[in-house]
Parts: C-alpha cells; structure tokens; sequence
C-alpha cells in the first residue's frame, strides 16, 4: 500500500498528464476555431457578415462541446480510480470505511459542471468576439489573432489551473470524507514540496494539527490563499498538500535496512527471453483497436542489452500489466506497468525503466526511486546540464535550438489561409531523447517548441526529473541513438551503466 507521500508523488503525475492531455485537445480546439473562420464571408479581406457571426455561435458550442468537454469527461473518468488509491493508501495508516460510490459520483459531477460553466464562459467570449469584429470590419487576419489569443491563451491558462486544482481537491474530499466518517479529530498535512511551494505550506509541511488549529490558521492571509473549505482549498490555487486524517501519534520517518548493491556479471542472451511471464495481464482494447498481448511486451523487451536483461531478471516484476493501443503509464504503489506497443516497444521500455528504477531503491530499502535519490545521478544530470548550455539564460536558446535540429525535421504545412512550421521527430526512438532534453529544460522545452515531453507542470517536481531521465535512458540504452545519448549527455549515460552494472 502507498505512503501519503508516494500516493501524493503520484497524483502530481496524473494532474500532469491531464494538463498535457487538455492542452492537445484545446490546440485542437483553436485549430477547429480558426478552420471555422476560414469559410467567413469576407469583404476586401474584412469580416460584414453578421447573419454569419451570429449563426457562428452554436458552430463555437458544438466545437467547445467535442474537443474541450469530451477531453474532460474522459479526465474525470480517471477520478474513481484516485479515489480508490486513496482508500488503499488511508490503509496504510489505519481501519478506515469504503466511501459510498455515489459520493464519487455526485463529485464527478460537480467537477464536471464547473469545467461545463468553464466552456460556456469562453463559447461566449469568442462568440462575441467574432460578433464585435464583424460590426466593426475588422480584418480577417486581425479577428483570428484576437479569437487565438482567447481560446488559446486566456483560456488555456484558466483551464490548466483547473485541471489541477479539480483533481487535488477531489483527492482532499475523498480524505477528508472517509476520515470524518472514521472519527478523526487531528489531520496531518503532507505533500511534497517543490520550487515554487508557498511559505504557507513550507511552514506547515509534514504538521499535525487538530480542527481548532486549521480553523484558526485559515483565519490568517497568504499569498495564494483560496477561498473555501480549508479542508478542501488546502494551501490555495495550485496547491499539492492535503490533511491526512490521524489518530496515533505516528513516526515521521520509516525505517529500512539497507542491503549492499550485487554486481551484475551475468549477461545472459536476449533472444526469446519470456520477461513478463507468469505477471498478472489485462488488455484494454476498443473497437477497432489491436489486441495488445504479452507476447507483445516480450518482444519489446527483448530488445534491451545483456546487461539491461540481467536486471530486469532478477529484480522483482511488476504486480500487473496492463496493454491498451497507445500512450504509457507506471504506478510505483500498485507496482501496475500499463502501455501500448507503439513507437516500435519504445514506450514498453521507458514504463519499465521506471518498475526498475523503484525495484532498485526498494532493494537498497527506503522509498520512492533510485534515480531521486542517487547523489552521482543527480550530479551527472546537472553537470550534463551546465556544460550543454542549459542552466544559463545566455546560452539556454542556443542550446535547445542546437538539440531540436538533432532530433527533428522541419515540415511547412499550409492549412486553408494560413502557413505554419511543424516539428517531426525523425525516429520512434527519439522522443525519450527529447524528454530528457526537457527535463534538463525543467519542461521549457516541451512549452517552446511544442515537441515530445512532459512540460512545465510536471517538471516543476524535481524529483520528476530524474526519474523521467532515468527511464528515456533505459529505453534508449540499446538503440543506435545510445551514441546521441553519450555524446550529449556524457556524465548521465556513464552513470545509468554503472548502476545497470550493480556499481550503487
């Protein structure tokens, strides 16, 4: 079962990939927007048409309804499944009741209604302003940049807080309810602390405090402050924290023992070697889709090298396997590896680099991943960062300009009116290469160029980086682009082999 750390450390993951996964489906949107102003009556290239701009209006609704709403109903379907890591990670610390299934419900639904107000807010911002620029003349060039800056900008923005602050309030409700129906009188507020954590929860991680003491603290002011239920607003807009309910006085810290490191000598052949055998297995499949099935994951991991393979056989498999068409996912409480078998097994590899990096901490003793807690890895991915050029503001452009031509290929692409530059990854392999380039940018990357990576959000999390770095290795070590990796970054790829080789 998940510590509150672990399980916090893994809803921040989510809340990124639910940002990673509005942010698509809201460029999609103002692409769609942008089609729809395209087939605008024009007069000498300026909008007159306001019969036009008023029918436009439920053409707007109907794009916000299938790119923005969808997105988010398909978001808030991965909410029961928090609430259910919530419940397993309560257990770790007590006897705690099973939350009624219809509390989870009426909260999806609620959540689900303030993104609806959401849309239904900005469908009339850019409704009217489509209107507005028909009245005045305004030109056609002029009124799409208005309209982007509004369903692109604006709303973006407010849409990616939400998306965030919807699921960590979720997961507070779900706390909080299952620990007042157990009696609980004192809460503890845990999460992890990143940069740009606020003193509030800088003074108040890791405390236990009773209902009098929260109650008064939510009496004073700071900055990010939200208004609400404490209990549910937490530290305020952005916030990861939450009160787990307690009822002993409980350690702060585990203990482990921590066992030597074994060298790896064995480098037994990768041909046909039966990986994920004997592993729990369930597919995900939809119509139309391939049946993913373990043969698949065998395949794919069959690729990796000797040394790779001699790990991956004596360290611990994971618990469950889950195979659906595309995308990846690895949950370290539940030990659960869920992934397609596209990009030629890439992502099988990388959602198993992360199982070995967990296996390998777990063996020391302790918690959480190795790569996040090796001082010599951590040192190689900041030395690899400073001497790339990334760390400074003088040369970081240069730098991440020098490493996209390595790793894409520039395509014009003419849509209706408009002309724009699209970046193609020039191989199945690269995308790892790219991911860790932004997680050395700390997510700039990912946010500039619009390529392959997880992004601010997620990278905000420091440990988030190494992790991810340590994971693109291990599924970059048997490719060709091994050479990439070593002439880029010299310092992480010796130490990922060192580790590979048991040299912890």
């Amino acid at each position: 079962m998940p510590t509150d750390i672990e399980h916090g450390d893994n809803l921040a993951r989510l809340a990124a990939r639910h940002q990673e996964r509005l942010a698509e489906s809201l460029v999609t949107l103002e692409n769609r927007i942008v089609d729809l102003m395209a087939n605008a009556p024009l007069q000498e290239g300026n909008l007159f048409d306001l019969e036009w701009a008023i029918s436009a209006r439920n053409e707007i609704r109907q794009l916000v309804d299938a790119e923005y709403l969808s997105q988010i109903d398909s978001i808030l379907r991965d909410y029961p499944n928090v609430a259910a890591d919530a419940q397993s990670m309560l257990k770790t610390y007590g006897k705690f009741t099973e939350i009624d299934p219809k509390i989870i419900t009426q909260l999806q639904t609620l959540e689900f209604q303030g993104f609806a107000d959401i849309g239904a807010e900005y469908t009339d911002a850019i409704a009217k302003e489509v209107y507005q620029n028909t009245l005045t003349g305004r030109s056609f060039a002029d009124s799409v940049n208005t309209i982007k800056q509004v369903a692109g900008g604006e709303m973006a923005r407010y849409a990616k807080q939400q998306v965030h602050d919807s699921l960590m309030q979720f997961d507070a409700a779900i706390n909080v309810s299952i620990g007042k129906e157990a009696g609980a009188k004192k809460w503890k507020y845990v999460g992890s602390l990143i940069e740009t954590s606020r003193q509030f929860c800088k003074d108040h991680e890791g405390e236990v405090m009773d209902d009098e003491k929260i109650e008064q603290l939510w009496g004073t002011s700071w900055a990010g402050k939200a208004a609400g239920d404490p209990f549910i607003v937490r530290g305020g807009y952005n916030c990861g924290h939450r009160f787990r309910p307690v009822f002993d006085e409980e350690a702060d810290t585990e203990e482990a023992e921590t066992e030597e490191s074994v060298e790896v000598t064995e480098e037994p052949t990768t041909q046909e070697v039966d990986v994920v055998n004997q592993v729990e297995f369930t597919s995900i499949k939809r119509k139309g889709e391939k049946e993913i099935t373990v043969s698949d994951f065998n395949t794919a991991m069959n690729a990796i090298t000797p040394v790779q393979m001699a790990l991956v056989q004596r360290l611990p498999k994971p618990k469950k396997l889950v195979g659906k068409a595309e995308g990846g996912l690895y949950e370290s409480y539940t030990a659960t590896l869920t992934s397609g078998t596209e990009r030629g097994g890439s992502i099988v590899r990388h959602e198993y680099g992360h199982h070995v990096d967990y296996m390998l901490k777990k063996e020391l003793g302790g918690f959480g991943a190795l790569s996040e807690n090796d001082f010599k890895f951590k040192k190689a991915f900041e030395k690899d960062r400073i001497a790339l050029g990334l760390k400074s503001s003088k040369t970081k452009q240069a730098a991440m300009d020098d490493l996209i031509d390595e790793m894409y290929d520039t395509k014009v692409v003419e849509k209706g009116r408009f002309t724009y530059t699209k970046r193609i990854i020039k191989n199945d392999e690269l995308p790892n290469l790219s991911d860790i380039v932004d997680a050395l940018t700390h997510g700039q990357l990912q946010k500039k160029y619009r390529v392959w990576g997880h992004g601010v959000s997620y990278y905000k999390r420091v440990g988030s980086r190494y992790k991810e770095a340590f994971a693109n290795l291990f599924a970059l070590r048997h490719t060709p682009q091994w050479e990439i990796v070593e002439k880029r970054f010299p310092a992480m790829a010796a130490r990922f082999d060192e580790i590979m080789e048991g040299k912890i």
